[in-house]
């Protein structure tokens, strides 16, 4: 009787530890997960969509090649979003589409299709976003959208 009741003792003492350890890791760690959170939520320039100017660009049809070396397509529509308090961005925007359109097409094109499939949505509107942004300031250009919407990926 002595031995299950030491044995019982021990056991409560042991799942103790466990849990308790496991509680303190789940709030350390989720702890520091909102901190980064908050940071990157903090360094992001916040865009006012009530006033902003959305401009939709044509369609890009991407050639992708697949691991059987076999063209696939993927059909891409972007939107970009502008101040829509200043007329002149949204005109140069307009004006300077193909040059858009030719860093997102040069950015997707240089991917596989498998590599493309397995990304998400938001994966692909940062890149694009990252690539155009780069594009832009090696031009000497101003960038005149704030960010971009994947509209519409269509892969086939």
């Amino acid at each position: 009787m002595k031995k299950l009741v030491i044995g019982g003792v021990i056991n409560a003492v042991i799942s103790l530890a466990v849990g308790g350890g496991a509680a303190w890791g789940i709030m350390h760690f989720s702890h520091d997960s909102k901190k980064e959170t908050k940071k990157a939520t903090a360094n992001e320039k916040k865009i006012d969509l009530k006033n902003s100017a959305f401009i939709s660009m044509p369609e890009i049809l991407v050639t992708l090649h697949d691991k059987d070396d076999k063209d696939r397509y993927m059909l891409v529509e972007i939107v970009l979003i502008a101040d829509g308090k200043e007329k002149e961005k949204s005109d140069e925007i307009n004006a300077s589409q193909p040059l858009y359109q030719s860093i997102a097409v040069e950015t997707l094109s240089s991917f596989s299709y498998e590599e493309m499939r397995n990304l998400h949505i938001s994966e692909i509107k940062d890149l694009l976003l990252t690539k155009l942004k780069k594009g832009v300031a090696v031009r000497n250009l101003e960038l005149p959208f704030e960010d971009i919407l994947i509209k519409r990926v269509v892969y086939q």
